[in-house]
């Protein structure tokens, strides 16, 4: 029968009760909590686990990029008392990029589609993309994984195989096995390729993660502690401010930030910005002293004849909506000279 039992190892139920705070290392804290079956005798998940175990390279490059967010989202699937397995999916969809962009213009670390993002909460527009927000997009997908889970009466593998192809073409996969009276377990499905070699791909991933020795595989240690910490700025704010603020490079403001599209964050929101934990106070203490008209560096643009809003935003990489509101516009019509 499909129940989550065949799905999740009992002995290593036990290990949930596993505090946080006892592991130095964020992936041994995984490791010591995997809760799925890995069916490492299925040919697709051993075919994955040959390819990681071959790949050390490939396993260092996602460990960097994972290290300032894992922490984040471990805490939120411990919050949700979710599988921790579910922090390693990041891993299969973007190897962890927060900048990872799909032809099926899916974004982001959990790869979101323009209209799943939305159907979960991440606001998409010229200034901003919440699918590329690490707290945003976590908190959607982990909404979207959990609805999905008991969409699938507790049967994690079909929630993920929904979670990349939708839950529409599961659902259809598991009627016509049930229709011709063939077992509904994810591996009895036809589902679209890409599928069927996703979940053996987050199985792939624990295996090794699991089994580090066995498959002469080193995952980069990344440190059992905050990384960063959620600052309410309360307005618009001119990245560059935040760099020279925080004593952060622009790199690693967006890194932390990755939401944001532009020079500046969203002027409606939201109005937060993530900043190194060891960083947060002293740039608390700056932000309160700074005051709002220093917030954003301004340009003044005398308008030439012949000139269009278009152009100027063009010019100075804004929106023509941003010069009308800042500039207090109803139109698009401007004088040459002003």
């Amino acid at each position: 029968p499909d129940t989550n039992v065949a799905e999740i190892n009992v002995e290593q139920e036990l290990n949930q009760q596993v505090a946080i705070q006892d592991h130095q290392d964020l992936w041994f804290l995984i490791q010591d909590e995997l809760q799925f079956n890995r069916n490492i005798n299925q040919r697709s998940v051993q075919d994955k686990v040959a390819w990681f175990a071959r790949n050390q390279d490939y396993l260092d490059r996602v460990a960097d990029r994972a290290q300032p967010y894992l922490y984040h989202i471990i805490s939120k699937l411990k919050e949700r008392n979710m599988p921790l397995d579910l922090a390693l999916l990041p891993i299969v969809e973007s190897a962890y990029h927060p900048f990872a962009y799909s032809p099926s213009r899916a974004s982001g670390i959990w790869q979101f589609i323009p209209a799943t993002g939305k159907r979960f909460g991440m606001k998409q527009n010229w200034w901003y993309d919440g699918r590329r927000d690490i707290i945003a997009a976590t908190d959607g997908a982990l909404d979207y994984l959990e609805s999905l889970h008991k969409r699938f009466n507790g049967n994690w593998f079909h929630a993920l195989a929904a979670y990349n192809a939708g839950e529409g073409n599961v659902e259809k996969a598991i009627r016509r096995n049930k229709k011709a009276g063939k077992k509904t377990d994810f591996w009895s499905l036809r589902l679209p390729r890409e599928t069927r070699s996703y979940v053996p791909s987050l199985l792939a991933v624990a295996e090794v993660l699991k089994n580090q020795t066995k498959y002469n595989i080193i995952f980069k240690s990344i440190p059992n502690q905050p990384h960063f910490e959620s600052i309410d700025i309360g307005s618009q704010i001119d990245l560059a401010t935040v760099a020279a603020m925080s004593n952060m490079t622009m790199d690693e403001v967006y890194t932390l930030n990755p939401g944001f599209n532009r020079w500046a964050t969203d002027p409606k929101g939201p109005h937060r910005i993530l900043v190194p934990y060891d960083k947060a106070a002293d740039f608390k203490q700056k932000l309160a002293a700074l005051p709002t008209s220093e917030r954003v560096s301004w340009k003044q643009h005398k308008i030439v004849q012949g000139e269009s809003l278009a152009q100027i935003a063009r010019r100075y990489q804004t929106s023509v909506s941003a010069l009308k509101e800042t500039n207090r516009l109803k139109g698009n019509n401007i004088r040459a000279g002003s």
